[in-house]
């Protein structure tokens, strides 16, 4: 693992075609030939980054949830679902159904993370977290938020 450039912290490694897909068409070409790691530091403008280059919030083509503040915060990129979202179904019902959606959507067309998550990974471990928030917030129990499993095992 590599730190950020700015921030210092700790960034996970993310496939080329993360990048590809997802910085807007003018920076594409700078990509080059190293590998990248993505900063999830909300405060931190950095998104991508290696030794030589940065690529910062403004050079995606998407908004990064994890790095907004403002709605809608997208966490599954594939299927569309938003902090907000999550957290509203969880105040009107005192329980999450976006895991088991996720889930039964995964095995359609559809899921493909490493091509539209800024993460460049699977959706899964993230939106439980989120899940997991709501429920705190509103007082409620989390051991029975959801699974880690990965939703992209074959995703390439």
């Amino acid at each position: 693992m590599e730190r950020c450039n700015d921030c210092k912290q700790l960034g996970r490694k993310v496939k080329r075609v993360t990048l590809e897909k997802l910085l807007r068409p003018a920076h594409r070409p700078a990509i080059g030939d190293g590998s990248y790691h993505v900063c999830v530091t909300p405060a931190c403008d950095t998104v991508y980054f290696n030794g030589e280059r940065t690529f910062g919030k403004s050079d995606l083509a998407v908004r990064f949830g994890l790095k907004e503040t403002t709605a809608p915060r997208l966490v599954c990129y594939c299927f569309d679902h938003t902090i907000e979202a999550i957290h509203g179904e969880i105040a009107r019902t005192a329980q999450s159904t976006v895991l088991a959606s996720i889930k039964a959507d995964m095995n359609g067309p559809g899921c493909r993370c490493s091509q539209t998550n800024p993460l460049g990974a699977c959706c899964l471990s993230t939106v439980e977290q989120v899940v997991k928030q709501g429920l705190r917030q509103h007082g409620m129990r989390t051991a029975d938020a959801g699974t880690q499993s990965d939703c992209c095992a074959t995703d390439d």
